[in-house]
């Protein structure tokens, strides 16, 4: 294990100390990706970091209306040459942690932790993680094959912290020495992982289901590949997740929040949503040129009655420096988009950037959400690395394929790109009930019948059949 009085830790909870020992401990490998024997194109010497194992997530304290936890993390090197680990300088890893909540279909990304600087890699053969050929010690580079682990409690470590805004994921480059949270938020709870307790809170989340993901970045190996194609980057392999089981989670001080099932390595949690709901589209763009890297975009379409479908995107930026200030959806003909909404995950410790929610509205044919242009506030609330933000709407359109697009957030070409999701096709007339192409004496009929109830004539979705249900029939009334 690494020893905590290296980096002058002294007065580390004693809990801490107990989630140091668990940090290398073997885990189920059933659900984690293989070390990928070809992961370094032919050709080319380079290192390529990866976490193969989230063994233990930490419940730290609760403070101004947030939770905070840390996840301890063991990476390995799938590489072929040796990754430098050099603690005071510019060549070492840093680590990203972040939460995300699956609750009625939707993933939201709830929570995110500044980043912990890497300090010295011990040669490990853990299981899984890769064949190391020893050598021992706390070095000043991983070998290949070889796995390194950090406990919960040294990740939670607030001068080890640094924040998001001084990385570049795209080169990995980031500024040393790095800064330290805030001194007027409480120790407790600074830079590390944080969640808004409602967000935790069973009775406002029933059946709610918990992801914590790591994620490394390192500018040896996001420097790897010379044309800076994220096609064959070695760095989209650098995030792993793992559920744990937080609805019933009590928040003592000394217990490790269990796990559910093993982790899934080399993959990302809105990757995983696709694979849990099968009717989640996940598709990916990747961005070229400085800058540039990987997005993952997913859209889910689900049918609410009366001809009333709710539509959910989510899109997550795993390394591009460019980040994303907006995002568009085509809607067809004769579609009205209601209940336009907008979720991100807070920033938090004095970290730089502008926190505020993107509007979103309707117009031209599309649904189209944006935040503050890079030349008005290069801080705005753009969707960085790491970091997964939704858009949703209702409208009165079954979804059809379509292509959504991507705006890029700092200068750059390409400008956008476009994604195929799944979206609202042409729309149908509200209040013809029964499919005739008139909105008649039997479409009302047939909404009276269901007045004050559900059913098929709850236009906007509400749960019950209503005035206003009543009111948008009348308004349609005669020939679509």
């Amino acid at each position: 294990m690494k020893k905590m009085i290296r980096i002058g830790m002294a007065g580390t909870a004693a809990f801490g100390l107990a989630f140091t020992a668990m940090t290398a401990t073997a885990e189920s490998l059933s659900t984690r990706a293989p070390v990928d024997a070809e992961a370094t194109p032919e050709g080319i010497a380079s290192p390529d970091v990866w976490v193969c194992t989230l063994p233990v997530t930490a419940y730290w304290a609760t403070n101004s209306g947030k939770r905070a936890f840390s996840i301890a993390t063991t990476s390995a090197n799938a590489g072929n040459i040796n990754l430098q680990w050099i603690q005071n300088g510019t060549q070492h890893p840093v680590i990203s942690q972040d939460m995300y909540r699956l609750k009625d279909g939707i993933l939201e990304h709830i929570g995110m932790s500044w980043l912990k600087h890497g300090f010295c890699a011990l040669q490990q053969n853990i299981g899984g993680c890769g064949n190391c050929p020893g050598g021992g010690g706390c070095l000043s580079f991983l070998q290949p094959g070889c796995a390194d682990p950090y406990s919960a409690d040294l990740n939670a470590s607030t001068n080890l912290l640094g924040p998001r805004s001084e990385v570049n994921p795209s080169t990995g480059v980031f500024a040393w020495p790095h800064s330290v949270g805030s001194g007027s938020v409480s120790s407790a709870i600074r830079s590390r992982l944080q969640v808004d307790i409602n967000d935790l809170d069973t009775a406002m989340n029933p059946g709610a289901r918990y992801f914590m993901q790591g994620q490394y970045v390192h500018p040896q190996d996001a420097g790897a590949v010379p044309d800076n194609n994220p096609a064959t980057s070695l760095d989209n392999n650098n995030a792993s997740y793992r559920e744990v089981a937080l609805q019933n989670y009590n928040y003592g001080p000394s217990a490790a929040v269990p796990p559910i099932g093993g982790t899934v390595g080399m993959r990302t949690i809105i990757e995983g949503w696709g694979d849990i709901d099968p009717s989640v589209q996940v598709e990916h763009i990747d961005l070229l040129g400085t800058g540039g890297g990987r997005f993952f975009i997913a859209s889910r379409a689900e049918e609410l009655g009366g001809g009333f479908w709710s539509y959910e995107y989510a899109v997550f930026n795993m390394n591009a420096d460019r980040a994303v200030g907006s995002f568009s959806v085509p809607v067809g003909n004769g579609v009205n988009a209601t209940s336009i909404g907008f979720h991100d995950v807070d920033y938090h410790s004095g970290e730089i950037y502008d926190g505020t929610d993107w509007p979103g509205s309707e117009g031209a044919g599309a649904v189209t959400w944006a935040t503050t242009s890079f030349a008005s506030n290069p801080n705005a609330n753009a969707i960085r690395w790491a970091t997964m933000y939704n858009f949703r709407f209702i409208a009165n359109a079954a979804p059809v394929q379509a292509n959504a697009t991507v705006g890029f957030f700092k200068p750059g070409s390409p400008s956008n790109m476009t994604v195929a999701v799944q979206a609202p096709g042409e729309g149908i007339c509200t209040g013809d009930l029964n499919g005739d192409g008139f909105v008649d004496g039997s479409d009302l009929a047939n909404l009276l019948a269901q007045f004050g109830g559900p059913g098929s004539a709850d236009f906007d979705g509400s749960g019950t059949v209503n005035g206003a249900d009543l009111a948008a029939l009348l308004a349609n009334w005669g020939g679509c």
